[in-house]
C-alpha cells in the first residue's frame, strides 16, 4: 500500500494510505525520452519527452523524513490544516507518492495549481447520501515531477512544477553563481578585469515554459 503524502508551508503532511489505483497512476516519465535543462531549456517538448536535472540528497532535504522511511514526526493533514492554507493561498504545494524497488526510492509528484483548493458544499454518498462542508484538495491522474534514486534526477516537463517541489533549489544556485563571481571579483590576479556588475541586482528566475500540445 502506498502513502500519500503532501508537502505544503515547508511542511510534509501524511494524507491518505488508501489505494490509489485507478485515481493516480505512476510510470510515465519512466518510460519517456529525457533532455538536460541546463543544455535544452528552449526545447519545445514533445508528449514522450521529459526534462531532467541531476538533484543530491541536500537537496531534497524537506523530505528526508519520507526518503529515510516514514516516521512519527511527520504530521496528518487534517481539515484545519487545509483550512488554513487555503486561507494564505498556498502556491508551492504538491502531493507525493514514495516507492522503494530494489532497495531504491522513486519519488512521484503532483502539483496543486491554483483551484485545486476547493471549498464547497456537496453531497457524499455512503448507505445514505448526505450533504457535507469540506476543504477538497482535486486528485489527478498526473505525475508532473519523478525522482528516481537510481539515477539522481528529476524528470520533469514543466520548470514551474519542479520550482514547487524544490522551492529553494534555484535561489541556492543563484547564490552560488554569486559566491563565484564574488571570488572572481576579489582574486588580486584579475588585477585587469574591471566588473561593473552589482550582485544584489542578480535575482533568481526561470523561464515559463508551457506544456506541449
Amino acid at each position: 500500500m502506498r502513502m500519500l503524502y503532501a508537502r505544503m508551508q515547508g511542511k510534509i503532511y501524511r494524507v491518505s494510505d488508501q489505494p490509489l489505483k485507478g485515481i493516480w497512476d505512476f510510470g510515465a516519465h519512466e518510460t519517456s525520452k529525457e533532455w538536460d535543462y541546463w543544455k535544452e531549456s528552449e526545447r519545445k517538448l514533445a508528449k514522450d519527452e521529459s526534462f531532467f536535472i541531476k538533484a543530491s540528497f541536500e537537496d531534497l532535504k524537506d523530505y528526508n523524513l519520507v526518503i529515510c522511511d516514514d516516521t512519527p514526526h511527520i504530521n496528518t493533514l487534517n481539515k484545519d490544516i487545509l483550512k488554513k492554507i487555503q486561507k494564505i493561498k498556498e502556491s508551492k504545494a504538491v502531493l507525493f507518492v514514495r516507492m522503494e524497488e530494489e532497495g531504491k526510492i522513486k519519488l512521484y509528484f503532483q502539483a496543486i495549481r491554483k483551484g485545486y483548493f476547493i471549498k464547497k458544499k456537496f453531497i457524499s454518498f455512503s448507505n445514505m447520501a448526505h450533504i457535507e462542508d469540506k476543504p477538497i484538495i482535486l486528485i489527478e491522474n498526473r505525475t508532473d515531477v519523478y525522482w528516481s534514486q537510481e539515477t539522481g534526477k528529476f524528470y520533469f516537463k514543466n520548470i514551474e512544477d519542479l520550482e514547487r517541489v524544490l522551492p529553494h533549489f534555484f535561489e541556492n544556485k543563484v547564490q552560488e553563481a554569486k559566491q563565484r563571481i564574488q571570488a572572481i571579483k576579489d582574486d588580486t590576479s584579475y588585477q585587469y578585469l574591471h566588473l561593473e556588475l552589482d550582485l544584489k541586482e542578480i535575482k533568481s528566475t526561470i523561464p515559463k515554459k508551457s506544456w506541449p500540445e
